[in-house]
């Protein structure tokens, strides 16, 4: 048979959980590094047997969903950012582009500090530079 990828994780721990998780339930799962330079990529696919594929995708239901971040957060901790519509902390901050890490090479992460990434709010769909 052969092995079918059911997520990608960004962490070698998430990944963990997902497959202890898994084997709790039966379903043999293992863990593959992608990409050609595993160590710097950080993407670990989780990987099932094809006949356990749909068993595996109704345990983990929705293993992709974001966390809803207020559930955990307290309303006036101010380590978290916020949006400034509705002042969740479900807060995305977007990757740096390929031209914005290359910047960050060349000046040895100095340019780090002069930065800003766009945000995005996953509650309200507001977007803005922070």
């Amino acid at each position: 048979m052969s092995m079918v990828v059911i997520g990608v994780f960004t962490s070698e721990f998430e990944a963990q959980a997902v497959c202890h998780r898994l084997d709790a339930e039966g379903i043999a799962a293992r863990m593959n590094r992608q990409g050609r330079y595993q160590g710097f990529t950080g993407a670990i696919a989780v990987e099932v047997d094809e006949a356990d594929e749909a068993k595996a995708r109704e345990i983990l239901g929705d293993a992709d969903e974001p966390v809803n971040m207020d559930e955990y957060v307290a309303p006036g901790d101010k380590a978290y950012r916020r949006c400034p519509v509705c002042q969740t902390a479900n807060v995305d901050v977007a990757p740096l582009t390929e031209g914005k890490v290359w910047l960050m090479i060349l000046t040895l992460g100095f340019s780090t500090l002069f930065l800003k990434r766009d945000c995005r709010c996953r509650k309200c769909g507001h977007t803005w530079r922070g």
